[in-house]
C-alpha cells in the first residue's frame, strides 16, 4: 500500500518543483512532460519560468502537485495553479517561508 511506501514524492505530471541549479535557480515551476528517467519538461506560467527541458538533478520535488494532462499548455496549467491553490500552499508552507527569507536577505 501507499502508506507502506519509502518515498512518498515521485517525479510525475504535475508536481510543483524547485529549480535549485542553472538558469532559473531559486524558482517554482511544475513538470508537464517526462522525457526519459533523467530529463523532464517544465514550465513556470506564474513564476518566470519558460517552457524548457530540465535534468532531474537540478530540481528538488515538492509535496504539491496540480491534475494536469501530459503536455499541457502554459494557460492549463496558469488555471491549474489558481484553481488548485499550489503555489499558494507552497508559498505559505515552512520550506517556502524559509526560501522568501533566504530572498529578503540577501537583498
Amino acid at each position: 500500500t501507499r502508506a507502506d511506501m519509502t518515498f512518498t514524492r515521485f517525479v510525475e505530471v504535475g508536481r510543483l518543483v524547485y529549480i535549485d541549479q542553472g538558469k532559473f535557480c531559486g524558482k517554482v515551476a511544475v513538470i508537464y512532460d517526462i522525457i526519459d528517467r533523467n530529463l523532464v519538461m517544465i514550465d513556470g506560467p506564474t513564476t518566470g519560468v519558460s517552457r524548457s527541458v530540465c535534468n532531474v538533478k537540478h530540481i528538488v520535488l515538492t509535496k504539491h502537485t496540480v491534475g494536469i494532462e501530459r503536455a499541457a499548455t502554459s494557460k492549463q496549467i496558469s488555471a491549474a495553479l489558481k484553481e488548485e491553490g499550489a503555489m499558494e500552499a507552497f508559498t505559505t508552507s515552512k520550506w517556502g517561508m524559509k526560501i522568501a527569507g533566504q530572498i529578503r536577505r540577501k537583498q
